[in-house]
């Protein structure tokens, strides 16, 4: 039956995008819209960039975050019909055999963890960069493929790791939605967004909360600070389409980059994704970063060359002089190439 579900939702998919280009929602600002008109025209954009095993990976991924259906705002027809419901249906477990108990438990267990599921595929699509085979960003795959706003899928993500530490840490009621346990992004430390939690159960009475049950709770064990469930959009220190300099190494995989210069491709409220010549590395700390001062012109030279390296050192021979060659334009913070710079470049080039 999944299989079938799937079958029949990729044709729709395949049926959609052959009737309808794929468009960046209005309210997108202009800035975003020409990042990223730059990256669909600087990563690969057919399928020849996904191995076999990886397109028939993010089909999988892609049906897993189908699979969530439940809207975060109920409409209030639905909720006064379900109050109806619980009025005049019986109540007693007696008109339940102990094998559709069972069932019905499971099947609670299924609803609990469906954003969940969604967070963690969409987590590992972002994070192996699946979408590109079509897309040149994760949120353009999103809005095309799922038809997510800008911030929903970092949403999703961040709900469902703030779901695995209250299961990791055996709480009684488990939340059942995104929008449920959005405030609970404001607290950092993993014991206190469980005693939030914990905080926001008892203010329901022992049934499972509110988002604003949820968001009292929240201010309550931070201390009585005003808690917005939407981030900032003025703290950033970076942006989409900026060109950074690494200044921290807080970061694995930047350990080694200290100092290197590479694209925000992502943001995600106090993360980003940043490209540089031989790796994307998402989840790096803003403060990790510091963005470049550059002219349109310069932005736009910067964005080239760095597909000019990202090509060429996939194709160049792993030797210690080609890597010096690699590092020092890694390190270069200078928009302008001197005739000798542009020479090594050329070399490069040839092994694209």
């Amino acid at each position: 039956m999944r299989r079938h579900k799937r079958s029949h939702n990729i044709t729709k998919r395949h049926e959609k995008r052959e009737a309808k280009e794929v468009s960046i929602p209005s309210e997108t600002p202009a800035e975003v819209i020409e990042v990223s008109a730059y990256t669909r025209d600087i990563v690969p954009n057919d399928n020849s960039a996904l191995s076999g095993e990886e397109r028939a990976w993010l089909t999988e991924l892609e049906g897993e975050v189908e699979e969530v259906s439940i809207s975060p705002e109920t409409p209030a027809e639905v909720i006064e019909v379900s109050a109806y419901t619980l009025d005049t249906l019986p109540s007693d477990d007696s008109l339940l055999s102990g094998e559709e108990k069972a069932r019905l438990t499971e099947l609670e267990g299924e609803v609990e963890r469906a954003f969940e599921i969604a967070g963690k595929a969409l987590r590992e699509i972002r994070d192996q960069r699946l979408y590109r085979g079509e897309y040149g960003t994760f949120e353009a795959y999103c809005n095309a493929r799922f038809g997510f706003k800008r911030r929903q899928p970092y949403h999703i993500m961040k709900a469902s790791a703030i779901a695995e530490n209250l299961r990791a840490r055996d709480v009684h009621i488990m939340p059942i939605g995104e929008y449920q346990i959005r405030p609970l992004a404001q607290i950092k430390e993993s014991e206190k967004q469980a005693q939030a939690w914990e905080c926001a159960i008892k203010k329901a009475h022992g049934k499972s909360p509110t988002h604003e049950e949820v968001r009292a709770a929240v201010k309550e064990v931070l201390g009585g600070s005003v808690v917005s469930s939407e981030p900032s959009s003025d703290g950033n220190l970076v942006h989409l389409g900026d060109v950074c300099v690494v200044r921290r190494t807080s970061v694995p995989l930047l350990s080694d980059r200290k100092g290197f210069w590479g694209l925000v491709m992502e943001v995600e409220e106090d993360f980003a994704t940043i490209m540089l010549f031989d790796r994307t590395i998402p989840g790096v700390p803003m403060e990790s970063l510091t963005a470049l001062s550059l002219t349109d012109k310069e932005k736009q030279e910067r964005i080239h060359l760095l597909c000019s390296l990202d090509t060429a050192y996939k194709a160049c021979p792993n030797e210690e002089a080609s890597i010096a060659v690699f590092h020092y334009f890694g390190r270069l913070q200078r928009a302008i190439l001197t005739p000798f710079e542009e020479w090594l470049l050329s070399q490069l080039k040839q092994y694209e």
